[in-house]
């Protein structure tokens, strides 16, 4: 609204056409990359629902997303589930769906950078077992962001209790690590679509 009082039109304020719902959007975006692609419109929509099949964590975020962005992240299908099955391989007992929804840059990350990544959190906790690291992993999945954030909360509260207690706080509590990270730090996750978006525009 104006100093006049007046409606000052926008994407916020003017309504949408009762007909352009999300699936029509979705529809349309999937027509516009098919001659791009060179795949067929009804194939791309179907890519799309295997992708929020494939993410049931995410839904709130591929929701949010915009169809042009969904419709080309849904085109990385192969290279997503063979991310998935890395990190199964890697976190047999975890909830991998849990840990990428709170760390959505994983899907992206070579072996060889998960690797790390774990060696780095196995290295801090010695005596934790495998089930123990899954459970810490699957409830804050930024611990495999290289060390950061584990370094962030080792020099905020590593001196005051011993690791397996720390360990357990970190199982219990996801939000737990986040008091030790400043916010341009914290991987937005489901808190921004724009994020995950950013990760496949550039292919």
């Amino acid at each position: 609204m104006d100093s006049l009082g007046n409606i000052v039109s926008s994407a916020e304020t003017v309504a949408a056409s009762p007909g352009w719902t999300a699936d029509a959007q979705l529809r349309l975006a999937a027509e516009v990359f098919s001659a791009e692609l060179q795949q067929d419109a009804s194939e791309l929509l179907h890519q799309v629902q295997q992708l929020q099949a494939l993410l049931p964590g995410m839904q709130s975020t591929l929701q949010r997303m915009k169809p042009a962005d969904l419709v080309r992240m849904a085109t990385q299908l192969e290279q997503i589930s063979e991310q998935l099955l890395t990190l199964r391989q890697l976190l047999p007992t975890a909830d991998v769906a849990a840990l990428v929804a709170a760390h959505p840059p994983v899907l992206r990350m070579a072996r060889a950078e998960l690797e790390d990544a774990l060696a780095k959190v196995r290295d801090t906790f010695p005596e934790a077992s495998q089930a123990d690291l899954d459970a810490m992993l699957s409830a804050n999945g930024s611990l495999l962001d290289g060390g950061a954030s584990l370094a962030g909360c080792l020099a905020g509260v590593g001196h005051l209790m011993p690791r397996v207690q720390l360990m357990r706080c970190l199982q219990r509590d996801p939000s737990f690590l986040y008091q030790f990270q400043p916010l341009e730090g914290q991987s937005r996750g489901e808190r921004d679509a724009e994020y995950l978006a950013d990760m496949y525009r550039a292919g």
